[in-house]
């Protein structure tokens, strides 16, 4: 992308960028992520590919604001756009604009003293969203059943083998090919449907930890 584009996107949440680097990872979202330079800060430019599920992001968004706002900031704080949203439709995707975290990536394994700061930080996170209203809770559609697992597989293979960033890093469809085997007797046998969203619908926090599922 060209600067005047980055500036036709970041001017609705009244920005105008004078420098930006590509820094996307070619991650499963195939987001499009942008560090972002004004005069006189920086902020991350993020568009999701199209085909991403709305409804989550606007969840998401939403979980980040109220733990941001119940003191949690060690997340990045989303900018609103001039009409109020902390989303943008442009450009065959769906933005978001934020703040940048200071410091620095993890690299390798946390010592003793790192693990501590992060149970800290996730105990911080628990008890910034300890209100959060369960009528705004994201549900997931259906249940998690070899089938659906087996489907998600062929998303997630059509999009790696469309992106060469993660292609070329590592083994990642060998390795979920593996998963899905060794997983289909457990969850063909093992859990019927109800059950299993039983369990997933009653995991502690789950605005969080739904997501392990």
């Amino acid at each position: 992308m060209q600067l005047s584009e980055i500036n036709d996107i970041v001017k609705h949440f009244s920005i105008e960028a004078v420098s930006f680097k590509d820094i996307s990872e070619g991650g499963f979202s195939g987001a499009a992520i942008f560090n972002i330079s004004t005069i006189d800060s920086s902020y991350i430019l993020k568009g999701y590919q199209g085909s991403i599920d709305i409804d989550r992001v606007h969840f998401i968004q939403e979980v980040m604001d109220v733990a941001y706002r119940n003191g949690f900031t060690k997340l990045p704080r989303l900018q609103k756009t001039e009409s109020g949203e902390f989303s943008l439709l442009a450009s065959d995707r769906l933005w978001e604009f934020m703040t940048v975290i200071p410091g620095e990536t993890l690299q390798g394994m946390p010592n003793e003293d790192q693990c501590i700061e992060l149970g800290n930080a996730v105990a911080e996170l628990h008890l910034s969203l300890s209100k959060f209203p369960d009528n705004k809770v994201l549900r997931r559609r259906g249940v998690v059943t070899y089938e659906s697992l087996a489907q998600h597989h062929q998303q997630f293979s059509d999009l790696i083998r469309d992106n060469e960033k993660m292609f070329e890093r590592n083994d990642t469809l060998t390795q979920i090919s593996t998963f899905i085997t060794t997983s289909k007797e457990v969850l063909q046998n093992y859990f019927v449907p109800e059950e299993f969203d039983t369990i997933q619908q009653n995991i502690p926090r789950q605005i969080i930890h739904q997501d392990l599922w």
